[in-house]
């Protein structure tokens, strides 16, 4: 098998805040935030990933 390897040159991070109810015109509260590693280059690996391909994500991080 062919493992396949991607280069993320802009990683970011993703915030996710789910609701279990939206309600317009008040504030909605969230109990839970989500994070998780973003970017194109690592959204493709996890879609490589789950079509049960070897992957080996790399990438850059700077600041």
């Amino acid at each position: 098998m062919i493992m396949i390897l991607t280069v993320t040159l802009n990683p970011s991070i993703d915030v996710s805040y789910p609701l279990e109810h939206l309600a317009t015109n008040t504030v909605n509260r969230v109990k839970n935030v989500r994070k998780t590693a973003g970017g194109k280059g690592l959204n493709v690996s996890r879609v490589i990933h789950q079509m049960d391909h070897d992957i080996l994500a790399t990438g850059f991080i700077g600041g």
